[in-house]
């Protein structure tokens, strides 16, 4: 996918983006579109037009076993509710 539009809501391109590597899709963009974004860019050579590869974001050390347990607590949390819900009904 490449987005191309300079005037592309950022908050859309944030999510857009995120929804397309989840997907396993490529992301590339024009170099004055996403200023938010191109601190994750890899610059793409040999292309008619300059384009940026944008990188999945990463989590290492503290960051990523933070985010795993929130990943764990919220799902579990969320288990529970359902649970509790269906046997409501």
């Amino acid at each position: 996918m490449i987005i191309a539009d300079p005037d592309f809501p950022e908050r859309e391109t944030v999510n857009l983006v995120d929804t397309a590597h989840q997907g396993g899709v490529r992301v590339r963009i024009a170099p004055s579109t996403m200023d938010v974004l191109v601190q994750r860019a890899d610059f793409l050579p040999g292309q008619s037009i300059p384009l940026f590869e944008l990188r999945s974001p990463t989590f290492e050390g503290v960051d990523f076993a933070l985010k795993r347990a929130f990943d764990i607590v919220v799902s579990a949390f969320l288990l529970l509710v359902l649970n509790f819900l269906k046997e409501l009904q």
